[in-house]
Parts: structure tokens; sequence; C-alpha cells
């Protein structure tokens, strides 16, 4: 029994707040619905979903100074013929200044995924510093 208590009371003191939690599931909604309601990325647009540790809610309070975050993925028509995926992660860059994003927490430019069978994993890792509007 002690065992069940000490689990229960790490889980408690590692795991988002509920105060936190209701930030984060906020923040994803609006940053979604923004997402899918913008004129110019419409077009482009399949969807969105989360994945990531607030996916699978295994996520862990940030250490002071740190935020939090929720990994949310955005599904594109663009085709992987046309778009190197730098170029595919910069069609969203527009969008994230004007919504002022940068400012609050960067995207991860760590790689763009064509889900079909067989199709090779596409990496794209900018050089450290480099600003997404020399893009």
């Amino acid at each position: 029994m002690e065992l069940d208590n000490q689990l229960r009371d790490l889980v408690k003191k590692i795991s988002p707040t509920a105060t936190q939690q209701k930030e984060l599931k906020d923040a994803h909604i609006r940053l979604r619905e923004r997402l899918m309601s913008d004129d110019n990325l419409k077009p482009l647009l399949v969807g969105t979903f989360l994945q990531g540790s607030y996916r699978r809610h295994t996520g862990i309070k940030p250490e002071a100074g740190d935020k939090p975050d929720v990994d949310v993925v955005v599904v594109t028509r663009l085709d992987r013929h046309d778009y190197t995926p730098e170029q595919a992660l910069n069609t969203l860059v527009p969008f994230l200044y004007r919504h002022s994003i940068p400012n609050q927490q960067p995207m991860e430019r760590r790689a763009v995924v064509d889900p079909r069978p067989g199709s090779p994993r596409m990496a794209a890792h900018p050089p450290a510093g480099a600003n997404p509007l020399d893009a």
C-alpha cells in the first residue's frame, strides 16, 4: 500500500497542474482552429492532429523557466515532388509570424514525413540560428 501512495504522490508532483492542462488544451485548440480557418493556408491543409507526450498523457511539469509544449502535426496537400521539406515547413512561417507564435515557442523543424507506404522520411534541419524569414 505504501508503494501505491508513493507512486501517486510522485505522479502528482511531476504531472502538469489542472491549470497548465487547461492552458495547453485551450492553446492547441486555438492554434488548430486558426490554422484550419486561415485563408492563405486553407487550400493547402488537410487537417491537424496531436502527437507526443501531451497526446499520450505522459507529459511532465516543465522545469522552472521552461514552457510546456504540445506537438501539433499539420497535414498538407503539398506534393513531395514539388516542395523540399524546408519549403513545405516554410509555408507555415508567415502564419506563425502573423500570430506571433515564434515569440512563444519555436517551431520544431525536424522532419517532414510522406505517409504513403514505402515513402522515405524526409528530414529538414535548418542551420542553427537561421531566420525562417530568410528562407
